[in-house]
């Protein structure tokens, strides 16, 4: 089971997304992919970011949130048993106040596995990651 990172769920919403990552994403069943509330608040964040420039994408951007992220996948949030792992994790430089390593700390206490571009954020932390860049399927 695996906990989606936000560079990959913004790949995907690429025009034309890296052929491994999709092709990653396509093999594994949509019951086995997760996001998190952190990817979601990133998303959404992005869509505040573009709204004065251009309130049509912003508007496109929040309805793909909706409906093909929200609407699709299963979305965990940083909950109490993530709190605790963040705790245990946030003693290392690399893990205090980051969104990664909150993203981390979901997937850990649920047993997920983070799937990432960005592998060197995780590789310091207690996760298991997966870089779909790299997937030869």
């Amino acid at each position: 089971m695996y906990l989606v990172d936000t560079c990959i769920v913004s790949e995907l919403r690429r025009r034309e997304p890296n052929a491994s990552v999709l092709t990653w994403f396509l093999s594994v069943r949509n019951s086995e992919i997760h996001l998190s509330s952190i990817t979601i608040a990133e998303l959404q964040r992005g869509a505040q970011l573009v709204r004065p420039r251009d309130p049509l994408f912003a508007d496109e951007l929040e309805s793909w949130l909706e409906e093909a992220m929200i609407g699709q996948f299963s979305v965990l949030s940083f909950d109490t048993a993530a709190a605790r792992e963040w705790g245990r994790m946030a003693l290392s430089d690399e893990a205090k106040n980051s969104l990664d390593a909150m993203i981390a700390a979901i997937a850990r206490s649920r047993g997920l596995t983070v799937v990432t571009r960005n592998v060197t954020d995780f590789a310091p932390l207690p996760v298991d990651y997966l870089d779909p860049f790299k997937y030869i399927g």
